[in-house]
């Protein structure tokens, strides 16, 4: 097995199954029918679009949370008024914070880390919840670099995903660590750009993961806090 860079220049983290929840089906349901109602729609019927775009929301096609929800709309013929719109979207957004929230257990790792002095960056495939929440979340206020599908148009395993955020914190792909669960085949990825990949699984969070990686990580941890004692070890 081989051994991480001690210390890291940096350490690249994953979102969604790492540092939150990966989709709660029940929270993720609930809060889908939600919205369907809020816009008098069928719930079936809205739900089935809203996952049908799920890859055009993640590579940023669809524009923010607003926009999102309209882009199904036009496809059922419905148009709804802007106040209901904003109760829809305030709906959606609701749900993010409710996983972003689910950061408490990972949040202190991630103090202790920069309280080291190392940079972290967040390399994710997400919609757009996540900038639009990015400002006012204490979650992503420990990040000096990101890479969001959302916003470059491009997912997992590309490595240009990890480039991005390496060249913002100009560090050095072999001295860094990068954190995830293993979706979007994200350890190949990190892997052909030279980081050493570590597995983190959020209790819970295989029950909705895109397109595994079919391969393992370098190391895989059980508990956050051997993140620290990795430095150490």
């Amino acid at each position: 097995m081989p051994h991480p860079p001690r210390p890291p220049q940096a350490v690249l983290f994953d979102l969604y199954g790492t540092l939150v929840p990966n989709f709660p089906p029940d929270a993720y349901r609930q809060a889908t029918e939600d919205i369907a109602r809020i816009l008098g729609v069928s719930v079936d019927d809205f739900m089935a679009k809203w996952s049908d775009r799920f890859l055009t929301r993640v590579r940023g096609k669809d524009g923010g949370v607003a926009e999102s929800i309209q882009a199904v709309l036009a496809e059922m013929g419905v148009q709804v008024t802007p106040e209901i719109l904003r109760h829809a979207t305030e709906r959606r957004l609701a749900f993010a914070r409710y996983l972003f929230d689910r950061s408490d257990e990972t949040l202190p790792a991630l103090h202790s880390l920069r309280e080291l002095g190392i940079p972290l960056a967040l390399v994710s495939d997400c919609t757009f919840e996540v900038v639009e929440c990015w400002d006012n979340h204490p979650l992503f206020a420990v990040f000096s670099a990101r890479s969001l599908s959302c916003e470059l148009g491009a997912m997992k395993p590309d490595p240009e995903r990890y480039r991005h955020v390496l060249r913002k914190l100009n560090v050095e792909a072999d001295k860094c660590w990068y954190v995830g669960d293993g979706g979007s085949r994200e350890f190949a990825g990190a892997r052909a750009v030279g980081l050493f990949t570590i597995c983190y699984r959020q209790p819970g969070s295989r029950d909705f993961v895109y397109d595994e990686d079919d391969s393992s990580a370098d190391l895989e941890i059980k508990d956050f806090s051997e993140l620290l004692a990795l430095l150490t070890a």
